[in-house]
């Protein structure tokens, strides 16, 4: 599991609590833009994104143009939770 953040309080709390639920072995904070960080990893089984803003980058503005571009970034088949539909 990769867990993506831009904001480095946050990635220090991520790491905090996966250690404290003994998940280190599991779960890796990344810090960064998510276009970027998915570029570099391989192609995701799942992608759940809550809370998020441009998580497709800054020029991706719609919902289909979001998807679009997620899309690339998932394995066949991959699934996608996405909550910031509106």
């Amino acid at each position: 599991v990769h867990a993506v953040e831009r904001d480095p309080v946050m990635i220090s709390r991520i790491g905090e609590r996966v250690r404290a639920e003994g998940l280190a072995d599991r779960v890796t904070a990344v810090q960064g833009m998510v276009p970027q960080v998915l570029n570099a990893l391989a192609p995701a089984e799942m992608m759940v994104a809550l809370g998020t803003t441009r998580i497709a980058g800054p020029e991706v503005a719609t919902a289909e143009g979001i998807f679009r571009t997620l899309a690339t970034r998932l394995s066949r088949p991959g699934y996608l939770l996405w909550g910031d539909l509106t």
